[in-house]
């Protein structure tokens, strides 16, 4: 489902997962959790990518 959603949308769960704490995150109930731990990892990932595409240019 994350593949069908557009990056905009992924953004705000991201910057609150990446912004919250552990303790936090085990608090959030199960669907959001997925989603944002899901929607963070994708960001972590689109940056990586970008990261390394930078580097060998």
């Amino acid at each position: 489902m994350a593949e069908q959603m557009p990056t905009n949308r992924l953004a705000a769960p991201a910057k609150n997962g990446l912004g919250s704490k552990a303790p936090n995150l085990a608090r959030t109930p199960e669907p959001k959790r997925t989603a944002m731990v899901t929607a963070v990892v994708r960001s972590l990932e689109a940056a990586a990518i970008d990261d390394a595409l930078d580097l060998f240019e």
